[in-house]
């Protein structure tokens, strides 16, 4: 299918530039194998899954140690870093991590986490990546991000 736009200006001369680069790159690349890309998307989306599940998990983890309840702030950090991760989650895994809200969360339900969904070292470290882009973290909840890093092994 083509798309073609006709335009006046130098702004939407661009505009059309840029859907006959599309055009043309359709009639180029458009024997690529779909099942490939498919593959390597669903790798990509279920890491994305593992990463920002675990972010969720840690930031519970980390706002329910600091002083046993979540206050608005930190459920509006929790509600902002659920919003990104919104198209990578399945309901299913939100409300499996939603359900820590209302305990007292330990390392030992991380560590579980882990091993259920198999995730490994790096993803741990994009995970706190992932809370630290996103969520202003204070020093004192930098300090349980540390101490858990340092009850499942892992050093900077």
């Amino acid at each position: 299918m083509k798309i073609t736009y006709y335009f006046m200006g130098s702004r939407n001369r661009k505009i059309s530039r840029y859907y006959r680069m599309i055009n043309a790159s359709k009639r180029m690349f458009g024997s690529i194998d779909q099942e490939d890309t498919k593959t390597k998307m669903d790798h990509g989306h279920s890491e994305m899954n593992q990463r920002f599940s675990l972010a969720m998990m840690i930031l519970f983890y980390v706002f329910i140690n600091n002083d046993g309840i979540l206050s608005m702030k930190e459920r509006a950090g929790i509600n902002k870093l659920a919003k990104k991760a919104r198209p990578y989650l399945s309901l299913e895994d939100i409300q499996s991590i939603y359900q820590y809200q209302s305990k007292n969360m330990t390392s030992d339900d991380i560590k579980a986490f882990m091993s259920q969904k198999h995730i490994e070292r790096a993803i741990f470290d994009q995970a706190i990546y992932h809370l630290r882009s996103t969520i202003k973290i204070s020093t004192k909840n930098q300090f349980y991000i540390q101490q858990l890093r340092d009850i499942l092994g892992y050093q900077l």
